[in-house]
């Protein structure tokens, strides 16, 4: 893991202040590895790290947790000044610190650079510890990642890509007939990415393609052929007046969302709407409002687009918050969550975070607070989509009756209460794994006998199939009351938390498991020919069973095919997982094609997974070796 700690667990690490108040730490970047050695990433690998009394902040972590990305005005490299306040990207990876904010020569920006949609500012006038990127800015393995590099003297900050070799490109660059190859005539926002780093989602009020408005807009960039692609869903749709564009993308790129003051599906009104683009066509999702910070969707084209919306695994049920009345509810200006099911019939949008039993709205439901900038934000969904975890200031059940912020689970189309509801401080989401099983959350609560912090926050993982007893902590003694009492010498009695009840335990389910039956060489076959693979999965009781395939296509590991379905008793589900147009041409192409199968059950943790190569059949190869060259 990564921590940010003003704490000096490396005996180098002195950079603190005394003053009349006190003695104050600067923050610093540390890796714990599994044996919980901690090593100082923040610092210069070439000499000893300068005491500059300025903060380091966490930009990104890779996926594999091999790199760390951080911003700093230290001078950590022998390219940077001291006491300039500029803050510049640096990467730790394999025990060593490198500036990596870099132009094409590898001259740092003289304004500095960020990670993705971070901070340039040293100290920004929030005052905030740096807003995490949510990593889209890097691939899997920190080796690709995308900066923006302030140049100044008047000129627009810039995207670059690091690739894997060490090189740079500008991927804000003109490819418009006439300029090409000129930067960017405005700032250039960085707003996402799909199939690890294989296309980026930037923004520009820039035309930097001969098809796009003068206003610009959205552009993808595809990293492995350097083409930049306008991507707005309507050209009319551009950055000038009002918000708009992309929000995210599944993985595999078949669900992109996206805002849109245009009426482009049936069901679509109002000043601003939110769409899904499917394989099928474009669908109305939501309404939204032109006043969401949640969607990020603001005027102006700076503002990344992603800051609280999530995805489930294969982008078929998406997350979001807004303040317009959505789902028939009237939420009176208060923002509410919301969750889109593309696979559900039309008008497939519910209110996870609003009370049943009212037409009207009496609280605000997020995925992260205000005071929670200085995080990602949550996943807050599992990767099948059966669970949507938030925090809310409604009391959406009996139990919940302290009239601040709370954090609930909605599942099998109710909300449960995770925290106590009793406590007279808010309680905050802070993550969910991908399986759904451990729900992390911070409250002032104490919720388990360990806990006697009197009333400091902390930390808890309300883990699925576990106790979790509310206990309340001992009142303090006094006197003769303090003295322990004698214990008799005799077996221990059933501990009390195996049997205490109460509002926010999860009741421990039965003991499941699953069984992925083996994939034969005729069903292979099959699935070579007609771009779908049969599987089947033994599950000895109720739970949903998911399944992705990967394969790597043009150079890039990409998800290319995947399926669900809910079980309600014990049975075997089949999936059927069609591949997309890209693995199938890619098969055609080389004749093979070898899939990594990944199979989970919601009911457990974990995944299992499993390899098949399909091989074209001989008339796919026929039509392969005689089809012309260029097509």
């Amino acid at each position: 893991m990564t921590v940010v700690t003003g704490a000096s667990i490396d005996a180098d690490d002195l950079d603190l202040t005394v003053t009349p108040f006190g003695t104050f730490t600067q923050a610093d970047m540390y890796w714990i590895n599994g044996d919980g050695d901690a090593t100082w990433v923040s610092r210069r690998t070439d000499g000893p790290t300068p005491n500059e009394l300025v903060d380091a902040r966490l930009a990104g972590v890779s996926s594999d947790g091999s790199s760390v990305f951080f911003t700093t005005s230290e001078a950590l490299s022998n390219e940077i000044t001291a006491g300039t306040g500029i803050s510049h990207v640096y990467r730790w990876r394999n025990g060593t610190t490198e500036l990596v904010g870099v132009d094409e020569n590898g001259d740092p920006f003289a304004n500095g650079s960020m990670l993705g949609t971070g901070s340039t500012s040293a100290n920004p006038s929030t005052g905030n510890a740096g807003d995490l990127p949510d990593n889209e800015a890097t691939s899997g393995d920190g080796e690709r990642f995308v900066y923006a590099g302030d140049p100044g003297s008047g000129l627009a900050r810039q995207l670059y890509l690091r690739r894997s070799d060490g090189t740079v490109t500008r991927i804000s660059s003109s490819q418009r007939a006439g300029r090409v190859g000129d930067p960017s005539a405005t700032e250039a926002a960085f707003v996402g990415s799909v199939s690890d780093l294989g296309i980026v989602y930037l923004r520009s009020a820039d035309q930097l393609t001969d098809d796009a408005p003068v206003g610009g807009g959205d552009y993808a960039y595809d990293t492995a052929t350097g083409v930049l692609s306008f991507s707005n869903i309507d050209d009319r749709l551009t950055q000038g007046d009002f918000g708009g564009g992309f929000i995210r993308a599944s993985e595999d790129g078949h669900y992109v969302y996206f805002a849109s003051v245009e009426a482009l599906a049936p069901g679509a009104g109002g000043d601003l709407n939110v769409y899904v683009r499917t394989p099928s066509g474009i669908r109305y999702v939501s309404p939204a409002s032109l006043d969401d910070d949640t969607l990020a969707i603001k005027r102006g084209v700076a503002v990344p687009s992603y800051s609280e919306s999530v995805l489930s695994a294969d982008g078929t049920r998406f997350v979001f918050v807004t303040r317009a009345s959505a789902a028939g509810r009237d939420t009176q200006g208060r923002s509410q969550v919301y969750l889109y099911d593309a696979n559900a019939a039309a008008g497939g949008v519910t209110c996870v975070s609003c009370d049943p039993n009212s037409s009207t709205s009496t609280g605000d439901a997020r995925l992260k607070s205000n005071s929670d900038y200085n995080r990602a934000t949550p996943h807050a969904i599992s990767a099948d989509g059966s669970r949507v975890a938030f925090a809310t200031t409604e009391a959406l059940v009996p139990e919940d009756n302290n009239g601040v912020q709370d954090v609930y689970e909605y599942v099998d189309g109710a909300a449960r209460l995770i925290s106590s509801g009793t406590s007279g401080a808010r309680s905050s989401l802070v993550d969910m794994t991908a399986d759904g099983r451990d729900l992390y959350f911070v409250t002032r609560s104490s919720l388990v006998p360990e806990d006697r912090d009197n009333g400091l926050a902390d930390i808890y993982d309300a883990r699925l199939g576990a106790p979790s007893p509310r206990v309340d902590p001992p009142a303090p003694c006094a006197g003769d009351d303090c003295q322990a009492s004698p214990t008799p010498n005799s077996s221990p009695s059933t501990p009390g938390s195996e049997t205490a009840t109460g509002s926010g335990n999860v009741v421990p389910e039965p003991e499941r498991s699953y069984t992925v039956s083996g994939i034969s060489s005729a069903a292979a076959k099959k699935a070579a020919k007609s771009g779908r693979l049969a599987l089947s999965v033994r599950v000895n009781g109720a739970g949903r069973v998911s399944a992705a395939a990967f394969a790597r296509v043009k150079g890039l590991d990409a998800r290319v095919a995947s399926a669900s379905k809910s079980a309600k008793r014990s049975s075997t589900v089949k999936l059927s997982l069609a591949l997309s147009r890209a693995a199938r041409q890619q098969l055609r192409r080389t004749g093979k094609l070898k899939l990594r199968i990944t199979v989970s059950f919601s009911a457990l943790p974990g995944a299992t997974s499993k390899t098949v190569t399909l091989r074209a059949t001989r008339a796919q190869s026929k039509a392969r070796k005689t089809t012309p060259k260029g097509r």
